[in-house]
């Protein structure tokens, strides 16, 4: 599933069949142990 940024409807296609914008994954990247850290994060 994908998500539209601009209206929020979940669809199949690139495209957003109600605004026009791109789609995208609306799920986080996974996680990497070896990719630096955040530099805004604390911890």
């Amino acid at each position: 599933m994908l998500r539209c940024p601009r209206c929020w409807t979940y669809t199949f296609s690139e495209i957003c069949p109600n605004c026009g914008a791109e789609t995208a994954d609306p799920a986080p990247p996974d996680f990497n142990p070896r990719a630096p850290a955040d530099p805004g994060r604390r911890g």
